[in-house]
């Protein structure tokens, strides 16, 4: 089965790179904050792991989704939809933003590096998430 022919996938987006692959490179028009009211029927979404007591007192840790993820629009027309914490504070701690180039690795788990490697803006506006 070719995977990148299924409709909403494929060939209208590009994907971070897995654990240990190449380190990829993206032409970031725009970036922006997206939310489940925005894309009602998406269910990947950023996710916070919360504390919940359970009722004989005991604690569980879960996962609580937080109904927002980011979206990065393309040059090109692609996007890159991104709904992990890990790259997102990465891209956040490196002031990624809209009209730069960057170039993203994933070199272990937990573990996201990204370089900037061209920025059309001379200023540097806050970052969009």
């Amino acid at each position: 089965m070719d995977w990148n022919t299924l409709p909403g996938r494929g060939e209208n987006y590009e994907s971070l790179p897995k654990t240990g692959e190449p380190s990829k490179v993206f032409d970031i028009v725009t970036i922006r904050k997206v939310t489940k009211e925005e894309q009602p029927n998406n269910k990947y979404w950023v996710m916070k792991t919360v504390e919940v007591e359970l009722a004989n007192g005991e604690m569980l840790k879960t996962s609580e989704s937080q109904d927002w993820k980011l979206e990065c629009e393309l040059v090109g027309g692609k996007k890159l939809s991104i709904s992990s914490l890990s790259p997102i504070i990465a891209l956040k701690n490196s002031g990624v933003n809209d009209g730069m180039k960057i170039e993203i690795s994933h070199p272990e788990r937990g573990i996201w590096m990204v370089n900037i490697l061209e920025n059309e803006s001379e200023e540097a506006p806050e970052t969009p998430f």
